[in-house]
């Protein structure tokens, strides 16, 4: 599984300004739309944080499990004490109780690139989830990766961060590759960081197959951050399970 590293700290900066709030919001009026009671939920591959913060706010009390150290570290500076933090990749997931309702968002689904480990990670989360509990997370559609994700070199230029994002798509493996060239000022000098990243196009047949051998049965599926029913062109979908 493909995840952030030294990245992690570059990443939340990127993202400073996504609606974190708006997108907690929706999450949550989702999960009680689809019957979930919201008193045991997850947080999974968490990231820095930025979401499971304004959970809390909204009265939430979510686990959050990464299996970045680096996002970890970002999220404990940012989070309560008592906000359990678990550094777990989703396909080894341990939890100490189950949940009735697991968000997975920011793409993060789109990280784990074959079918046998994204089988693991829905199968773990399977042992965790109550009968009758939400799963709610997105995945990046195919617009997304043959447009925004094919061939292609993108820059970001601020006061000390300087970043190149080189990207190309396979359209036959459906899988992404990414390699990240990026530098740092640091008082006069500037330091150079590299990382490679991945992500494949999962079909909807794909997710509502593997998920269905894991026991959850697909209930809804929206175009992302809306109530309207994925179109052809979705960038970004959210999809609706349940455990059965």
């Amino acid at each position: 599984m493909s995840g952030y590293g030294s990245f992690a700290a570059v990443y939340d900066r990127l993202m400073s300004e996504f609606d974190y709030a708006g997108a907690a919001e929706y999450l949550v009026a989702l999960a009680k739309r689809h019957g979930s009671p919201l008193l045991k939920p997850l947080d999974l591959a968490c990231g820095s944080g930025r979401l499971a913060a304004e959970l809390i706010k909204l009265g939430l009390d979510p686990v959050c499990a990464d299996g970045s150290p680096e996002m970890l570290s970002l999220a404990r500076e940012r989070l309560p004490a008592e906000t359990l933090l678990l550094c777990q990749d989703m396909t080894e997931l341990d939890l100490n109780d189950t949940v009735d309702v697991c968000f997975c968002t920011m793409d993060s689904v789109n990280y784990v690139t074959t079918k046998a480990a994204l089988k693991a990670a829905f199968k773990r989360l399977s042992v965790f989830t109550d009968r009758g509990g939400v799963f709610i997370f997105d995945a990046d559609g195919e617009r997304k990766f043959t447009s925004e994700l094919a061939d292609g070199t993108y820059t970001y230029d601020l006061d000390d961060l300087y970043l190149v994002w080189n990207t190309e798509y396979s359209p036959r493996s459906r899988k992404a590759r990414y390699e990240l060239t990026w530098f740092e000022r640091s008082g006069g000098a500037w330091r150079r960081f590299d990382e490679e990243q991945e992500q494949r196009c999962w079909t909807r047949e794909e997710l509502v197959g593997i998920l269905a051998e894991c026991g959850f049965a697909l209930e809804a599926e929206y175009d992302a951050y809306t109530l309207s029913p994925p179109k052809p062109d979705s960038r970004r979908i959210h999809y609706v399970f349940k455990k059965i």
